[in-house]
């Protein structure tokens, strides 16, 4: 069952309000917050998002949709490192000890494309623990802030 900031977050993004559209998107897709984990559901929203000019939505829509990453992975990947052209080796177990490691082959085009643009987007980030980035609490303290300030930035919109 949604929680009211869910209604209003779904009120915003079915009249249209990208942001809104950008934030449910991504709740579905991970899950939460009163929503359950729906892939056709977020890929449904952040299309609509993306084509109301919200740049994350593609890169979410192209890496959730080819390979299927779970938040951690998603927040844990060096994708310089993870691709080896035929395949990415997503390997987070030094800084995610309950995850395993798998490996997604690249099968088409369009899932090199997506590896090729993620690259260039994060080439100038050090995915490392010690990096920049942090480790992984560090990431998905930074990724909840940020979902926090979007969502108070986003309820001042609505």
């Amino acid at each position: 069952m949604a929680n009211r900031e869910e209604l209003l977050i779904i009120r915003a993004a079915r009249a249209g309000k990208a942001p809104a559209q950008l934030a449910l998107g991504k709740r579905y897709l991970f899950g939460g917050g009163g929503l359950p984990q729906s892939h056709s559901t977020a890929l449904h929203w952040l299309q609509k998002a993306a084509e109301n000019n919200q740049p994350d939505a593609w890169l979410l829509i192209e890496l959730g949709y080819w390979f299927g990453l779970t938040r951690a992975e998603a927040l844990l990947i060096d994708v310089q490192e993870a691709d080896h052209g035929h395949c990415l080796e997503i390997d987070i177990r030094e800084q995610h000890p309950r995850s395993r490691r798998r490996l997604i082959l690249i099968l088409t085009s369009e899932q090199r494309q997506a590896v090729d643009y993620a690259a260039r987007v994060f080439d100038t980030v050090d995915g490392t623990p010690i990096g920049s980035e942090g480790n992984y609490r560090q990431r998905i303290y930074r990724f909840r802030s940020l979902m926090s300030s979007r969502r108070d930035h986003n309820r001042t919109k609505v």
